[in-house]
């Protein structure tokens, strides 16, 4: 009903305004509605218009022109290794999901909701895996992938037991192991990663009173200190009440391309103007490039090593602060 398709583009709204780039059930819809109920194509599109457009405006009130550059305006760079090695990090792990969702359309081809279910899985695919040699990007990339898959696995397997169930004779014997190996092989990657998973959160419950510690004393170091505060991981800056001075990953981006000037991070941090630096590495490696470390390692010197927010970096001795 257009009651239902007007909720669903409410959700997919509400999906876009948290991630921006998660396009591929939207698309999906849209090519599936195309494909199978072309007659309800019309009241989509334009409703979707709608959507965005109020989406639009409201941004834009609410936030100005500069969200519509820092999105739109993003610029990633990409690297063509990372692309291979997303083929084997990610798609071998799912390749048991893989052979389940040509086997849901083996088995349903002419199943709308499997298809919509396909549909889904090949764009997930298709922009999960284009857009893994970008710099940063990480296996969510891909999750829109592997729900669609799952989906169409569970699809298939209920489909293969129903038929089993009503075949006779030797027929049925020789189907009743296909159930139960379909499922140990979609769980095979998970099995086998629990044993790693169960001892890093066993660890981790041992060491809580250690962490909690060892926080309390970072908090520390940083409230000795008056001035702004340097941090890699953006969740220091914010549950110490500091501002959030400079995105590494983002800054590092732009530098790269040569859209964000070095000179004015390295006139501050040759300045010493940061009171705290915090940065995962002691070497002092950031994603800020070579010139921005040189100079962290010539201004600033280490003092602590905390087990849960890193290492953290004061002026030198014997030289002012600003």
């Amino acid at each position: 009903s257009r009651a239902r398709q007007t909720a669903c583009l409410g959700l997919l709204l509400l999906g876009g305004l948290v991630k921006h780039n998660l396009l591929a059930v939207p698309l999906g819809i849209t090519v599936w509605i195309f494909a199978c109920r072309r007659s309800e194509l019309r009241y989509w599109m334009l409703a979707a218009a709608a959507f965005v457009v109020v989406a639009i405006g409201g941004l834009y009130g609410i936030f100005g022109p500069e969200l519509f550059r820092a999105v739109l305006g993003y610029q990633r760079n990409y690297e063509p290794h990372h692309f291979a090695l997303a083929l084997v990090r990610w798609l071998i792990p799912v390749a048991p999901l893989l052979i389940g969702g040509v086997a849901a359309a083996m088995v349903k081809p002419t199943d709308e909701r499997t298809r919509l279910l396909l549909i889904v899985g090949a764009l997930a695919g298709i922009i999960g895996i284009a857009g893994s040699a970008g710099v940063g990007v990480n296996y969510n990339a891909i999750f829109d992938l592997v729900f669609a898959l799952s989906i169409a696995n569970a699809i298939a397997l209920s489909t293969i037991i129903r038929t089993t169930a009503a075949t006779q004779g030797e027929t049925a014997l020789s189907l009743r192991w296909i159930a139960p190996l379909w499922l140990l092989a979609v769980c095979l990657t998970p099995f086998l990663a629990l044993p790693e998973r169960v001892y890093d959160l066993r660890q981790s419950v041992r060491s809580r009173a250690d962490r909690q510690l060892a926080v309390r004393e970072d908090f520390a170091l940083i409230a000795s200190r008056a001035g702004p505060l340097l941090c890699e991981d953006p969740a220091l800056c914010y549950w110490t009440d500091r501002d959030y001075e400079v995105d590494f990953f983002n800054a590092g981006q732009k530098l790269v391309r040569g859209t964000l000037d070095a000179e004015v991070l390295r006139a501050r941090i040759e300045a010493r103007d940061f009171a705290v630096v915090q940065l995962v590495h002691r070497s002092m490696e950031t994603a800020l490039g070579a010139e921005i470390d040189a100079a962290l390692r010539e201004r600033y010197e280490w003092v602590r090593t905390s087990p849960v927010n890193g290492h953290f970096f004061v002026p030198r001795s014997g030289e002012p602060e600003r």
